[in-house]
């Protein structure tokens, strides 16, 4: 069996709030247990409730690329951190090209590749996300059922 985990980054981006000029950026590898979907679960438990999304443009698209949450308290920039923001980017070796890539412009690509191979082929799919699940959810447990 393949992990991916150990694949997996985060950009973390200190700016003031409402966005500017960029005063620390840092990447810092995440724990091989956290996945695509349990990201969002693990940075809020670590910085609190999310604040915002952060999006980019990609190809005149506009592409969720992370989480903005409130800086954290302890932060030593010289300036109030009650005024600055976190930016958390997930980010991952691409497999293919080695790059380091945000893991959302990568998810977005691999969804039109295969949209677009499905369209060639002419084959009528619908595309379905999965519900996120929290980190501490184990998906194998048995739920009782009503009667």
């Amino acid at each position: 069996m393949t992990t991916y985990g150990p694949r997996y980054k985060y950009q973390a981006i200190i700016w003031p709030k409402g966005g500017g000029e960029v005063l620390q950026s840092t990447v810092i590898p995440l724990r091989p247990h956290v996945e695509p979907d349990t990201m969002l679960a693990y940075f809020e438990e670590k910085y609190g409730p999310a604040i915002d999304s952060a999006y980019t443009d990609d190809d005149g698209k506009r592409v969720e690329i992370g989480w903005v949450f409130d800086a954290p308290a302890g932060l030593d920039l010289g300036i109030d951190p009650a005024g600055l923001e976190l930016v958390v980017i997930p980010r991952l070796t691409d497999p293919e090209s080695g790059e380091d890539e945000c893991l959302f412009v990568y998810q977005a690509r691999l969804k039109a590749d295969f949209l677009a191979a499905m369209a060639a082929s002419d084959v009528n799919v619908t595309v379905i996300a999965a519900p996120q699940r929290r980190p501490d959810s184990d998906p194998t447990s048995e739920t009782e059922s009503s009667s």
